[in-house]
């Protein structure tokens, strides 16, 4: 099994003991096993990258764009392209590292066992900022989750120095670069958090190829010159010496190159390496051409449409975030382009052409002339709202009066249920065609009650006046 699957199986058993009710036991018993594997928690070297290589390397468009807003003292460094997948920032360390032994999966993996370790060092440090380690620990273990500070303190720790951590790792401090940008450009990122602009995205920065220099492979091709001399009447081979500055020290300007008869001879395989890395980078550049020729042809309608919605998107993000200059360096180019087209056309493609602008001047006419037309319709339209005619509002009116009548507003008591309903939708019956009128008498017994309850009602009635009479007079 190789160190980067072993990594990636101790990454995902993190995982899952991070998923379970007790986390915290099972991850410090896990990192304490993890830590106790020396054949793979062995120190690394590190031997950083600092020169952006164009055949190993692409730069990220997007995070450019935020780099050359920054200050001025990093617009000379080349963000490189690593995937926006939640462990950006271990992928920036992996690029920076230039170890292919060496995967996001361990980096994670020793920054987890780096936190606990030294847990209570980030608490104190970092808690205020992104909150308890516990928890960071506990996103940690999970492939994909965005790193907060404490990660980035902790994997610098976990590979560069040892006072925190159990792993010492390397021999000799170096600095590196890494970039706190965004995936997205800064108009959809502001969309997107409505109106804010946040980062998500790390991006190592590495210093721009120099043109000219002479790398090891090239000076390790280099033969030391011989000429041919005569010593004791024979001829014979010598070896000229030949030195070389520092590589710290800066490079000569090209006119000592053409005066300097060493440096001469060092440039031949120079330029070759040259010659044979721009060929690679044409082959390479073809290729791409023809799979993305492969894939259009291949393409359904809806895809290319999608591809054309994106390429105008794209063309119409990168000139509203244009400056002044770039916007007439593009208009020049595209003249100087026009005019080289015009220039080698044949007559058959001049014809063409002419048709066609004859053609969208004919159409710019007419639209402009169906403009004016609806325009003055327009114009010609009376304002809206328009008055309310004195007849509406009188039939509104009498509407009103007749709904809002005495003879539309009377109620009448129903005989049966003896409840009001309106008048109009009541119903009169003579007495003589009701059936069963037997049912609506009241009952003697019924009568009864009711003259008993009157009389009740106005004894009651008599006693109180009496006791009222009786107390106003005693007093």
């Amino acid at each position: 099994m190789s160190r980067g699957l072993k990594f990636e199986r101790l990454l995902q058993r993190l995982e899952t003991c991070s998923n379970n009710l007790m986390n915290r036991d099972e991850i410090n018993s896990l990192a304490q096993q993890i830590k106790q594997m020396d054949s793979i928690m062995k120190p690394f070297q590190f031997y950083p990258t600092y020169v952006f290589d164009e055949t190993k390397h692409v730069v990220d468009v997007v995070a450019k764009k935020y780099l050359d807003k920054a200050t001025a003292d990093t617009h000379h460094l080349v963000p490189a392209d690593v995937p926006g997948d939640g462990n950006c920032l271990y992928h920036s360390i992996v690029l920076l590292m230039n170890n292919p032994l060496v995967t996001a999966s361990e980096l994670r993996v020793r920054t987890v066992i780096e936190l606990i370790t030294n847990e209570n060092h980030y608490d104190t440090i970092y808690a205020r900022y992104a909150g308890n380690t516990d928890i960071i620990i506990q996103a940690a273990c999970k492939k994909g989750m965005y790193s907060e500070i404490h990660e980035v303190a902790a994997l610098c720790n976990a590979i560069w120095d040892s006072v925190f951590t159990p792993i010492p790792p390397i021999i000799e401090n170096c600095d590196i670069v890494v970039f706190w940008s965004c995936t997205l450009h800064e108009k959809d990122a502001r969309k997107a958090y409505n109106g804010l602009w946040r980062p998500n995205h790390f991006v190592p920065l590495l210093s721009p190829p120099i043109p000219n220099a002479v790398n090891s492979q090239s000076i390790s091709l280099v033969v030391t010159p011989e000429k041919r001399t005569f010593k004791n009447d024979t001829v014979a081979q010598i070896r000229i010496p030949e030195f070389q500055s520092s590589p710290s020290r800066r490079f000569r300007n090209e006119d000592d190159i053409d005066n300097d008869f060493i440096q001469t001879d060092v440039s031949i395989p120079v330029e070759t390496e040259k010659n044979n890395k721009k060929e690679r980078r044409q082959i390479q550049l073809q290729k791409k051409r023809e799979r993305s020729r492969s894939s259009r042809m291949n393409e359904t309608e809806e895809q290319r449409q999608i591809r054309l919605q994106k390429d105008k998107e794209r063309v119409r993000s990168k000139r509203m975030n244009e400056t002044a200059e770039q916007l007439q360096i593009r208009l020049q180019k595209e003249k100087e382009r026009s005019r080289s087209n015009r220039m080698n056309e044949t007559e058959q493609h001049q014809k063409n052409r002419l048709d066609q602008q004859k053609k969208r001047s004919e159409a710019n006419r007419t639209k402009k002339k169906h403009e004016i037309i609806s325009g003055e319709q327009d114009s010609i339209r009376s304002p809206w709202p328009e008055p309310i005619s004195r007849d509406l509002k009188e039939a509104r009116l009498q509407q009103f009066l007749e709904q809002m009548s005495m003879k539309q507003l009377a109620e009448a008591t129903c005989a049966v249920c003896n409840i009001r309903t309106p008048a109009k939708d009541s119903k009169k019956i003579p007495i003589s065609k009701i059936p069963n009128m037997d049912l609506l008498k009241v009952s003697e017994d019924l009568k009864t009650l009711i003259k008993n309850s009157m009389e009740n009602t106005a004894t009651h009635t008599d006693d109180s006046n009496i006791r009222t009479t009786s107390h106003i007079k005693s007093m």
